[in-house]
């Protein structure tokens, strides 16, 4: 929609570049301050801004804006001329219903995310103790306990996946498997257990 008006394919690409670099920037603050969690980042890309965004992402966001407006726009305002307005205005409502109800599902499944990864962490060091055991979080710790474990002890592994399970909702576990740099601002400690965590989903 804003877009709409502009023709130059440098103007668009500019334009998408800054305005989409400058959306996920604050949505990478936004999203850490409520939830408490840094989900993606750039710190391992050259010429990046904290992290929250980098140069390579804002050139893709240009290309992409072209694209959009330049090829796919025509094509979809093409087919949606062929359909009568008002189900046009019907299609748009519905599918502004399912994302605002996506995003309130989400939310509420997101929210409470450190508090629930140190429960999981007191009870998978209970169960370690009880089993004369240490556990050390970490992906590399976790493959490694892995690689050692006999196969009494893999049992205990996949018990530990069990209470992932119980631990975390769906969307908690839908999160960390899908971000791979997703990490805790509150503790080091959580972060490590995301990534032990998101080893375990990987290895189901």
């Amino acid at each position: 929609m804003l877009l709409h008006d502009f023709t130059n394919p440098i103007e668009i690409f500019l334009i998408s570049s800054f305005g989409a670099s400058i959306l996920e920037y604050i949505t990478s603050w936004g999203m850490e301050k409520l939830f408490h969690a840094r989900w993606w980042d750039y710190s391992h890309y050259r010429f990046n801004i904290q992290g929250r965004i980098c140069l390579l992402g804002a050139i893709v966001f240009g290309f992409g804006g072209v694209l959009i407006i330049d090829v796919v726009q025509p094509q979809v305002e093409r087919l949606t001329a062929m359909i009568p307005l008002l189900a046009v205005h019907v299609i748009c409502a519905v599918a502004a219903i399912v994302v605002i109800i996506d995003t309130i599902v989400t939310v509420v499944g997101i929210v409470g995310l450190s508090e629930r990864l140190a429960k999981f962490s007191e009870a998978v060091q209970e169960r370690a103790e009880k089993a004369g055991d240490s556990w050390q979080w970490g992906k590399e710790e976790f493959r490694e306990k892995m690689h050692d474990l006999s196969e009494s002890s893999q049992e205990r592994v996949a018990n530990m996946r069990q209470l992932v399970s119980s631990a975390l909702n769906w969307q908690q576990r839908r999160m960390i498997r899908s971000f791979p740099r997703m990490r805790s601002t509150d503790s080091t400690k959580y972060s490590k257990i995301m990534e032990t965590v998101r080893e375990m989903l990987r290895r189901k």
